[in-house]
């Protein structure tokens, strides 16, 4: 199955109606189906001042510090 940059996989139930709506009417392709992948996100920003900003999934038990 090829993918495309059109199609937006979206954990089931983690939106309301309307903005699968507005996606769609913008051409994107919604799969909301279950899938037995998860994927884990966590991310750190790196500012000109030499801080960070952190941050993380909220579906997982992680945490982000930034400093």
């Amino acid at each position: 199955m090829s993918e495309s940059p059109e199609e937006i996989k979206i954990q089931p139930n983690s939106f309301n109606q309307s903005v699968f709506e507005k996606l769609e009417y913008r051409g994107h392709s919604i799969n909301n189906k279950r899938s037995p992948v998860f994927v884990k996100v966590v991310a750190i920003l790196l500012l000109t001042d030499r801080t960070s900003e952190a941050c993380t999934d909220s579906r997982n038990d992680d945490i982000g510090v930034g400093f």
